[in-house]
């Protein structure tokens, strides 16, 4: 992983520019965080929906009286034999945003905190910045889940 990923300039001297030796500004790195974070969850919510869509419609079936699929294997092949690609794919655009929005939260966070655990650190002013430990990288990887989950939840709060 590279020591320089993250939103905040670290290893920064009075003396030293951000854009020294190959680093991003931090605007810049804010911006890639979302955009990749973007593209993986587009990326992501592609080849999820399909399943989604499966157990949705399995879900519903146990309204009616018949069952119209065996299972979820079922489900798929039937979708994809009577309505064809554009019949497992039905309704991407909507849940296709939510993931672009919760991924690159996610992107952000883990690199804003990765950030702050290196300016809370002794030395954390070397440059450049020091690898951080593997208890270290699951902290700012179980802080952004849960800050990205946490916000993205506030909208399904009923009160």
């Amino acid at each position: 992983m590279d020591p320089r990923h993250g939103s905040f300039p670290e290893g920064l001297s009075a003396n030293s520019h951000p854009l020294e030796d190959g680093g991003d500004s931090p605007t810049i790195r804010a911006v890639k965080d979302i955009a990749f974070g973007s593209i993986a969850g587009m990326v992501a919510e592609v080849f999820e929906y399909p399943f989604d869509l499966a157990k949705v419609r399995l879900q519903s079936q146990v309204l009616d009286n018949t069952s119209r699929f065996g299972g979820p294997l079922d489900c798929l092949l039937r979708t994809w034999r009577d309505e064809g690609i554009r019949g497992l794919y039905r309704g991407l655009p909507v849940p296709i945003f939510g993931a672009m929005a919760e991924t690159a939260g996610l992107f952000v966070a883990y690199s804003q905190l990765q950030s702050s655990i290196r300016w809370t650190t002794p030395n954390s002013f070397t440059s450049p910045p020091r690898q951080l430990t593997l208890p270290e990288l699951g902290l700012a990887a179980a802080g952004a889940g849960f800050l990205t989950s946490f916000i993205m939840s506030v909208g399904r709060v009923q009160f």
